[in-house]
């Protein structure tokens, strides 16, 4: 996650019993994953696979990188 973050990538995160707020990534974008009971097992695929279409979504048109 950090490297991504530091190139600048789009990045769908898991959060087990982390401090989402602390750790999440700064400056691109994200979604974040994290459920109430901290069990980052109990994300579902259904739930990982909507994170990525939405981020998808949300960064189609973005410039491409060129490196």
């Amino acid at each position: 996650m950090l490297v991504a973050a530091a190139l600048g990538k789009p990045i769908v995160c898991f959060f087990g019993n982390s401090d989402a707020a602390r750790w999440r990534p700064w400056g691109v974008p994200h979604r974040l994953l994290q459920r109430a009971s901290r069990e980052v097992t109990d994300i579902t695929v259904a739930e990982a696979l909507a994170a990525c279409d939405d981020l998808a979504a949300a960064t189609a048109g973005a410039p491409a990188d060129s490196g």
